[in-house]
């Protein structure tokens, strides 16, 4: 396709073969003509809108979000403000930011407080922030345990002639696999009263528990198809 395809058309010409190209999974010849109207009408809130359903079919998420946000601006009515707000929390999702999103679903839900759908996305969005949050803070929490017991290692690495203190390191080295409640606990390591058995067991039942969180969130699929109601106008 050239340049040269477009001399001579006008800007809801352009929209509508766009949109034709789009309704054809044509997806790069639907954002070349959105782009073309955009040149000739940068104020208008369908042809960003569209550009950045196009862009979104092509998995270009950052470019997608710039064009809703851009769309969101130039809204003149509320619907098409909340399709806006709804279709940058899904390229958010998209890019992996689940907090960011929440806060686009929740402006769209202000504008549409009924959508079912978009009061779902909202919800899933939550729960991947919070999965996400608590992943970061395992990590950081097991970072500051290593940098707060430099000894431990040299210690774990030590024979010993002593059964129940060789237990004990071990017991402390499957704690890390957990959620790493007892870190916070002084001395943990000498401290357990439990059997290694019963210790793997419940360590176990935590990781099992986390395993299904996680999976609960993304069974909860949310809707991250754009709102394509494309104009023709």
């Amino acid at each position: 396709m050239t340049i040269s395809f477009f001399y001579g058309q006008d800007y809801n010409s352009l929209i509508y073969k766009g949109n034709k190209s789009f309704e054809n999974k044509k997806y790069e010849d639907a954002s070349a003509l959105y782009l073309k109207a955009i040149q000739q009408n940068p104020k208008d809130f369908t042809a960003h809108y569209n550009l950045g359903n196009a862009l979104y079919k092509q998995k270009m998420y950052k470019e997608a979000e710039a064009e809703y946000q851009k769309a969101q601006q130039l809204s003149k009515n509320n619907n098409d403000k909340m399709a806006s707000l709804y279709n940058q929390g899904n390229a958010l999702m998209d890019q992996n930011k689940p907090q960011q999103a929440a806060e686009m679903y929740k402006k769209a839900m202000k504008l549409d407080p009924q959508n079912l759908a978009l009061r779902h996305n909202y919800e899933v969005a939550k729960l991947k922030e919070s999965q996400k949050n608590k992943n970061n803070s395992d990590q950081n929490q097991s970072s500051q345990d290593q940098q707060n017991s430099p000894n431990q290692q040299q210690q774990n690495n030590q024979p010993s002639d002593n059964k129940d203190q060789k237990q004990g390191g071990n017991a402390q080295q499957n704690k890390g696999k957990g959620k790493g409640d007892d870190n916070n606990k002084p001395n943990s390591q000498n401290q357990s009263k439990l059997p290694k058995e019963k210790e793997d067991d419940i360590l176990r039942q935590i990781g099992e528990k986390e395993k299904n969180t996680a999976r609960r969130i993304l069974n909860q699929k949310a809707n991250q198809s754009p709102i394509t109601n494309e104009k023709d106008w």
